[in-house]
């Protein structure tokens, strides 16, 4: 007995082991394992696989779900999409809504651990076919696969794929595309419909042993043959460079193709005369030509070294060119003021009626007197001796170097220097002058001490500048006589000259308010400087 049950369990351990290395070896040839157990008669909504897929599983590919021994097998179809390495799930139900969803209910509960593995070859052949309805059957890997591009329809005995390579013979309607690798090349090809080829055509379409057969060509590539071609081209068809044609005779002017030979044949000489440039003019039914007339196609100049003689020259002259005397114009009607050519008439005319007398005095200012033409002055002249404009009145707004109380020109700069006594105005008390008063004393830190200047028209600030004993801030600020406060175009401190962001342009009845406020009593202001420019 001690024999016999060493010998039973000696087999139970080979046993076990041959158990356990079919699991392992289900388990390593699987998609992947179970993370979610799915409970027996339970809708399977997603299969949640503890890592990604081991390998992909097509759209339109059945896959088996078993237990991790690989009993219990459930053979699902995967509807939806490609699977690829990178997912974890595999969608199989969401609400019914959509056509790739399916109502699966199992009959045992698949624990977590059951693997997910692909049908193999055998399973294939006696169970189903792989894709959907019409498609092709191949071997995809040692299996049964399918795609929904390649299909053989039985009502038309029709086979569609997008690509096919075909070495042999070819009887029927082809139609689509060959690219330059299979331009069917090889065999006999015998076409009674139309071909569309997106490559090249090497055969000959029609000779005597009829190699390419064919009603209509459309060829994106190129046509070789040795045998000839026979029928119409298209508008848009293209001879490769080389092609040749037989030569008409001389005279022929019909639609037959030409040759170069043709052409030389009928154009009689094909040199030009003379240099380079120079015009082809019929010298006695020859081509002649000569120095005097050039033409130079880079700058579109005809040269012509003597005189054009045209009863009308439409174009442009070039700064040398000279009229002939005696060369006549339009005359232009009385005041035209444009690039038209005068004539002496016109000139005359406008002489005439322009009474261009100056009017008196001497260095009068000249100016539209009306019907009397031009007139002048005595109170209104111009000094050639210290270039001086002299009116008794002038209205309108002035603008200069030194326009107003205050303002110096300084090369293109043009500055308003302030005082010390134009600070004395203040939020509280007043700002205190010296019995000199070369600077300005500020007694309060509580009290801000200000400045306030009307823009001169036709100017904006747009700098300040000013300065003191102690660097205390200060603040610009624009106003008008009509409101409160009209915005603020920033704040510096005593010298360091500010930079307005924004200029403060001059308009009516506006002002700006300088406003210094002092760190401690008695900071001095000795003066300042705003910088102007012309709006």
């Amino acid at each position: 007995m001690d024999k016999k049950t060493r010998d039973i369990k000696a087999i139970n351990a080979r046993l076990n082991i041959l158990d356990r290395q079919i699991s392992e070896n289900i388990t390593e040839v699987s998609y992947g394992s179970l993370d979610t157990e799915l409970a027996v008669g339970s809708i399977i909504y997603n299969i949640s696989l503890s890592a990604n897929l081991k390998g992909k599983i097509p759209k339109e590919e059945r896959f088996i779900l078993s237990f991790p021994d690989g009993s219990n097998p459930l053979i699902i179809l995967n509807k939806k999409e490609d699977l690829e390495t990178t997912v974890s799930t595999i969608p199989v139900y969401v609400d019914g809504t959509d056509t790739w969803e399916q109502l699966i209910y199992p009959s045992v509960t698949y624990p977590i651990g059951s693997l997910i593995s692909a049908v193999n070859y055998a399973s294939n052949d006696t169970n189903f076919a792989a894709g959907g309805n019409q498609e092709v059957q191949f071997n995809s890997e040692g299996q049964l696969g399918a795609d929904s591009d390649f299909i053989y329809n039985t009502s038309t005995d029709t086979i569609e794929a997008p690509n096919a390579t075909i070495s042999g013979t070819i009887t029927g309607d082809l139609t689509g595309n060959a690219d330059t690798a299979t331009a069917l090349t090889t065999g006999n090809k015998t076409i009674n419909g139309d071909l569309d080829v997106t490559g090249n055509i090497t055969g000959d379409l029609v000779d005597a042993s009829a190699t390419v057969s064919v009603a209509q060509v459309t060829a994106s590539g190129l046509i070789t043959g040795s045998g000839g071609f026979q029928g119409n081209l298209s508008a848009t068809s293209s001879l490769n460079n080389g092609v040749t044609a037989t030569t008409q005779s001389v005279g022929d002017n019909t639609t037959k193709v030409a040759t170069t030979a043709f052409v030389q044949a009928n154009s009689g000489s094909s040199t030009p005369a003379g240099s380079n440039q120079q015009v082809q003019y019929n010298n006695n039914g020859s081509f002649g030509a000569d120095f005097g007339m050039t033409y130079d196609n880079t700058n579109y100049t005809l040269n012509v070294f003597g005189t054009v003689d045209a009863t009308l020259l439409d174009g442009n002259l070039t700064a040398t060119s000279l009229l002939n005397n005696g060369v006549t114009a339009t005359l232009q009607p009385l005041n035209d003021n444009s690039s038209k050519v005068a004539t002496t008439s016109f000139v005359q005319q406008e002489i005439t009626d322009a009474a261009v007398t100056p009017g008196s005095p001497n260095y009068s200012v000249q100016f539209n007197d009306g019907a009397s033409g031009f007139g002048g002055e005595s109170t209104f002249t111009y000094s050639t001796t210290n270039n001086t404009l002299s009116c008794e009145t002038i209205k309108g707004k002035l603008k200069g170097d030194n326009i107003g109380t205050g303002i110096y020109a300084s090369g293109s700069a043009k500055y308003w220097y302030l005082m010390p006594q134009d600070f004395l105005g203040a939020s509280s008390g007043s700002g205190v002058l010296t019995t000199s008063g070369n600077y300005m004393m500020m007694p309060s830190s509580n009290a801000n001490y200000m400045f306030s200047l009307q823009i001169p028209v036709g100017y904006k600030i747009v700098k300040v500048f000013i300065k003191g004993n102690v660097a205390n801030p200060f603040s610009v600020n624009a106003s008008s006589w009509s409101s409160i406060f009209g915005g603020s175009y920033g704040s510096g401190t005593i010298n360091t000259e500010l930079t307005l962001t924004t200029p403060v342009n001059a308009s009516e009845g506006s002002y700006i308010t300088l406003s210094v406020n002092p760190s401690g009593s008695y900071n001095r202001i000795y003066g300042g400087r705003i910088t102007l420019e012309e709006i």
